[in-house]
């Protein structure tokens, strides 16, 4: 049963959310902000082992379970890139000009279809080691879709630049409903949320 859980995340809107997602399960939420914890470099080949490392080093810093959430986008024509970390595209977290670059080295393909890409989130959830012994729980979800032509509208991350498969507008224009359809995130949260209701029953 989960009665504190450390949030480490730098975008306070994911913070926000997730805090709100907690209380409505009688967890209290924490910042690692909010406590002052000192940032950790980011490790790790891919979203799984970033996660992880993160998280559980966080858990055995405060002796509470941590969340980490951590996300990319894989262009295809790009080889993949961003990716993680988004190496080469985000610069200081500026994700206004991250996207512009990868607008930019898709310029000479015009054709949608061959502007595919995947969006992954993957939370992770890691317990303090207690006994030589440690849990650490990943809520994935990877959305398929592609990157349109112009960036539109104002969302997290990549979220101006790619349309979900079966849809017909980005990340970013999308109501509360439609995310819960579309979004990468929510779904990977949904999958978080269900893990905690389980656990607190």
């Amino acid at each position: 049963m989960f009665e504190k859980i450390i949030i480490a995340c730098s975008n306070e809107e994911k913070v926000s959310e997730l805090k709100e997602l907690l209380k409505g399960l009688g967890i209290e939420a924490v910042s690692a902000k909010s406590m002052k914890i000192p940032g950790v470099e980011r490790l790790g080949k891919n979203l799984h082992e970033c996660g992880a490392l993160f998280a559980q080093q966080i858990a055995d810093e405060t002796g509470f379970p941590c969340i980490t959430e951590d996300s990319g986008i894989s262009v295809s024509a790009l080889g993949g890139k961003p990716g993680l970390y988004a190496q080469g595209y985000l610069k200081n977290g500026n994700y206004s000009l991250a996207m512009k670059m990868v607008l930019a080295e898709l310029e000479g393909i015009q054709r949608i279809s061959e502007r595919n890409a995947v969006f992954t989130c993957v939370l992770t959830l890691a317990t303090p080691c207690q006994d030589g012994r440690q849990t650490i729980e990943f809520f994935q979800s990877s959305i398929s879709g592609c990157v349109p032509f112009e960036i539109s509208g104002t969302g997290i991350g990549f979220e101006p630049i790619f349309i979900p498969d079966g849809a017909y507008k980005v990340l970013a224009r999308m109501d509360a409903e439609e995310r819960q359809r579309y979004c990468h995130r929510c779904k990977a949260l949904n999958k978080l949320i269900d893990y905690l209701k389980q656990q607190q029953s």
